[in-house]
């Protein structure tokens, strides 16, 4: 396999950029956990994790149906980004931290 650089073309402009960056990102972290900061920092992570679940619940294996588990999985925007902070922490030094109010 040859490995090439990208023609210069790809990076005429910002969103075929970011499409190449964005590629290489996922080849590079695809078994490691940096994609999911990725996702996150990319304000892509709800389309993406949600278009996973839906397509690996309908995935079907020599007659074998996989990944029922995530049937009811579903990544919100705004409210999974983060863990929640432990209600001993926001009480221990109050008004130090604030809850997301989706939690």
């Amino acid at each position: 396999c040859d490995i090439a650089l990208y023609p210069e073309s790809y990076f005429q402009n910002k969103e075929t950029a970011r499409k190449c960056l964005r590629w290489e990102r996922r080849l590079e972290l695809a078994m490691e956990n940096g994609r999911y900061f990725d996702l996150r920092r990319w304000g892509i992570a709800s389309k993406t994790l949600n278009a996973y679940f839906a397509n690996e619940q309908k995935d079907v294996y020599d007659g074998q149906t996989y990944a029922t588990y995530l049937k009811d999985a579903h990544y919100t925007a705004g409210k999974n980004e983060f863990y929640p902070i432990p209600y001993n922490q926001l009480y221990y030094v109050p008004g130090l931290y604030k809850q997301n109010k989706n939690y």
